[in-house]
Order: C-alpha cells, then sequence, then structure tokens
C-alpha cells in the first residue's frame, strides 16, 4: 500500500473533525475503540504512557513533557488531535538520543512508508470491525489513535486527550490535569 493509498483510505472513514454532527459524536463511546484494540491485541497496554486531560492547555502540556523526555535521550512518542498541517504530525517518535540541541521541522513525524505500513496491516481489522457495525464503523480519529497504540509499542508516549476522543485506555503511570486558564491567570498576575 502507497501512502496516497493509506491516505484515501482513512479518508474514507468518518471524519468529525470535517463533519460537525453533535448528535453523532455524543453516541460514539469508547466500546468500538476497546473492541478494535482487542482485535490488535490491546497494544496501548504495552507502552508506558501519560495521559494528559482537562479543558484547554493539554497540547502545550504534551509538547513540553515530549520535548524535555526527547532532551532527555529517552526514545519517546507523541500523539495529537487534530493536525495542524500535516496528519504526520499527529503521530510523532523520537527513536532516542539527545544530539546537539538542534531539530528540522517534521523530522521526528511519522514516515510516510511506515503510516502506509500500519495503515495496511490495520485496515483489515478495521474492515472487520465495520462488517461486525456496518452503521457504526470505526472513525478516522480511532483509525489513527490506534496507528499511534501499534506503533508505539515500547515507547513513553504523551498523549492527547479531548472530552469525545477515542483515548484506547492505556496502562497510564503518570496522568496530568491541565487548565490553561489558571497558568495564563498565573502568568498575568506575575507581569
Amino acid at each position: 500500500m502507497t501512502y496516497d493509498e493509506a491516505m484515501a483510505y482513512l479518508e474514507s472513514l468518518t471524519n468529525y473533525e470535517h463533519t460537525r454532527d453533535p448528535d453523532a459524536m455524543r453516541a460514539v463511546t469508547l466500546e468500538r475503540m476497546r473492541r478494535l484494540c482487542r482485535r490488535v491485541g490491546d497494544p496501548q497496554r504495552r507502552f508506558r504512557s501519560v495521559l494528559v486531560a482537562g479543558t484547554n492547555g493539554k497540547g502545550s502540556v504534551c509538547a513540553m513533557l515530549y520535548s524535555m523526555l526527547r532532551e532527555g535521550g529517552l526514545r519517546v512518542g507523541l500523539y495529537t488531535s487534530p493536525h495542524l498541517e500535516h496528519v504526520r504530525e499527529r503521530i510523532r517518535v523520537w527513536e532516542g538520543g539527545t544530539g546537539d540541541g538542534s531539530r528540522t521541522h517534521g523530522d521526528d513525524w511519522i514516515r510516510a512508508e511506515d503510516l502506509a505500513a500500519l495503515v495496511e496491516r490495520l485496515r483489515p481489522e478495521l474492515e472487520a470491525l465495520r462488517a461486525e457495525s456496518p452503521d457504526e464503523g470505526p472513525t478516522y480519529f480511532e483509525a489513527l489513535t490506534t496507528l499511534l497504540a501499534t506503533n508505539a509499542q515500547g515507547q513513553f508516549t504523551a498523549s492527547l486527550t479531548r472530552r469525545l476522543a477515542a483515548a484506547p485506555t492505556p496502562a497510564a503511570r503518570e496522568a496530568v490535569l491541565s487548565d490553561a486558564f489558571l497558568v495564563q491567570t498565573h502568568l498575568r498576575d506575575q507581569n
């Protein structure tokens, strides 16, 4: 499967980031995500993770954690949603080593060929889940989240979650609750 074929397949899945249907989004439960993860061997339980939750500031907290762990020389991953520039930026992987501190934009994004290979490997399970419940097939977000878990085995991963996210219930040893309003208020009061 080529990268373009993988992206076409992912884009064929329901994508609530582009289709705003609040009632349909509220109907999404974690049960379908749990079933999908079970189908692929619960990969989210095979790596250490930090779950970040809260109203605001999750992306900033995750970016800071990822940067600190990366600069500490650890093999680390980061999953964020939605993407800003390119879908590959959602799944970031740093293989370890501190280097000289300089980074090239996108040097830690999942490689296009790796994303394509993961989609090819996951597609039969996504299709089987879709066949079980044609009206409730896996979503774009659920597929990408499962790709993260499949790719992240053995990594310490910071995960960005949100209220309607399809978090695959990793065995998190750490949790962070974020509220950017409090951080911003504290910084404002210091100035």
